[in-house]
């Protein structure tokens, strides 16, 4: 046998970062680390509706998606049915970390899990980042009941931009170190659970930050989870300051924290007219000026490009003038017509800038502004701001809120009810049982009502439909 099909068999047999299911064991090995890895996976069922679901409750025994094995050292039936009834965790040696991998019908890796496993070691994470790039389909990672430590949230955030996930569901995973502002530091996840994390005051502000417009996180996210924290007035301040300018999350979920009324009201104030302030009007001119700066370098880009493409085009520049042949219908002589060499020039500079101007818009985009035109109204030489409509999920249940936060709400879906919805829908749905409220007053009658027409008024509104042909770029 040659030398080169020795190593043709090798390099068959030695598992790519491509098959992430082979290649995490592998790499363990090969690096000779101090745990061992077991790979469990698991096969997604087809879509099973509620009507066939009632159907087939006698078979309540039958799981509802088929589990596959695939361990570092060998593999085990026994611990097969273990993890069927454990979830997909694996216990007996404290060393020993399981990693859970999904995968649809169509044979797709989509999610990620940690259940229940020791602590997650730093060397694990650095040989699935080398994996993400392969996986187009991985949109999510799972992590309920795993201590971690911060180097692994920052080795989170390294690999996430290079990937295709948009959720992080971190349950019952405590970071000593709270660092999980970390995650919200790029444009790429849609949906984050914190879920008892123990997230303090101090973890809640920080995230916060990083969801004020422009910040990139502000642009993406839609679902932000913080239930069953401790987080106060402090914290729930610091998301209202956000929802001021955010204009992208529609799902917020506060339920099991430490907010008293001052802090629900501030975030409902957020969601009705509110002053703009000189910072935010600072910012806002800011961005402004930062917009058309960005447009005319690229349109002084795209003129000079043009420029020099049409001087390559007409080799004849030096002339002073430009013949142009007419032809009648019945003569064959032609008459030539003498164009000024300046006003050719200027008809075809105009072109130019016409044409750069119009890839540079394309480029470039419209200024996608919270405090447009269209968001405020100027009065009494004040700019206020109609509010943030975009928020529609609100859980506040199981704080300390009382009678104050139930009058705040009526005054907010009063206004939006009256107020013309640009940006969103406004709030369909919001949860405050489980607080030191009134057993009954007239006001919850009032807000059922009112997140009835607004149920309403969004389900009888029409979808929006783009026209083919015709590009939308914003």
């Amino acid at each position: 046998m040659t030398e080169t099909s020795v190593e043709a068999r090798v390099s068959e047999a030695r598992p790519t970062p491509a098959d992430l299911v082979m290649f995490i064991p592998y790499a363990c090995v090969q690096l000779q680390a101090p745990f061992s890895v077991s790979v469990l996976k698991i096969v997604q069922d087809e879509y099973v509706s509620k009507t066939e679901e009632k159907s087939k409750k006698s078979a309540k025994g039958k799981s509802a998606i088929s589990h596959q094995t695939s361990h570092a050292q060998h593999d085990s039936q026994e611990k097969e049915d273990e993890s069927m009834t454990t979830g997909g965790a694996l216990f007996g040696d404290p060393n020993e970390v399981v990693v859970t991998v999904v995968f649809d019908l169509g044979g797709r890796l989509v999610e990620l899990q940690f259940n229940k496993t020791p602590a997650v070691p730093r060397l694990l994470i650095k040989i699935i980042a080398l994996c993400i790039p392969y996986q187009t389909c991985l949109s999510r990672i799972t992590m309920r009941w795993v201590p971690l430590k911060g180097e692994i949230i920052y080795e989170m955030a390294k690999f996430l931009p290079q990937s295709h996930v948009t959720e992080v569901l971190l349950e019952n995973t405590h970071v000593p170190q709270h660092n999980y502002y970390q995650l919200f530091e790029f444009a790429h996840l849609r949906r984050v659970s914190l879920i008892r994390c123990a997230l303090t005051d101090d973890d809640c502000v920080c995230i916060a930050v990083k969801l004020v417009h422009p910040q990139p996180a502000s642009k993406t996210l839609t679902l932000l989870s913080l239930a069953s924290n401790q987080i106060s007035d402090k914290g729930a301040c610091a998301l209202a300051e956000a929802l001021r300018s955010n204009r992208m999350l529609q799902y917020l979920n506060l339920s099991g924290n430490r907010i008293n009324d001052d802090g629900a009201t501030s975030i409902l104030q957020s969601l009705m007219q509110f002053a703009l302030t000189y910072d935010e009007l600072l910012t806002k001119r800011e961005r402004m000026m930062e917009h058309m700066r960005l447009k005319q370098e690229v349109f002084q880009r795209f003129v000079r490009e043009l420029s020099a493409a049409m001087k390559e085009k007409s080799p004849d520049d030096g002339s002073r003038s430009v013949r142009r042949k007419t032809a009648t219908g019945r003569s064959k002589k032609t008459s030539t017509t003498c164009i000024p060499l300046g006003v050719y020039h200027t008809s075809i500079m105009d072109a130019i800038t016409m044409k750069a101007d119009t890839m540079a818009s394309e480029l470039v985009g419209t200024l996608s502004d919270p405090f447009n035109v269209d968001e405020t109204d100027t009065r009494d030489r004040q700019v206020f701001s109609l509010g943030n409509t975009v928020l529609c999920y609100l859980n506040l249940s199981f704080n300390n809120l009382g009678y104050e936060t139930v009058a705040a709400l009526v005054r907010v879906l009063s206004y939006q009810q009256r107020t013309v919805r640009k940006s969103g829908p406004g709030i369909l749905r919001i949860v405050i049982e489980g607080n030191r409220m009134p057993a009954s007053c007239s006001e919850y009658s009032i807000i059922d009502e009112l997140l009835e027409q607004a149920m309403a008024a969004r389900m009888s509104k029409p979808p929006r439909r783009v026209e083919r042909g015709k590009s939308r770029i914003k």
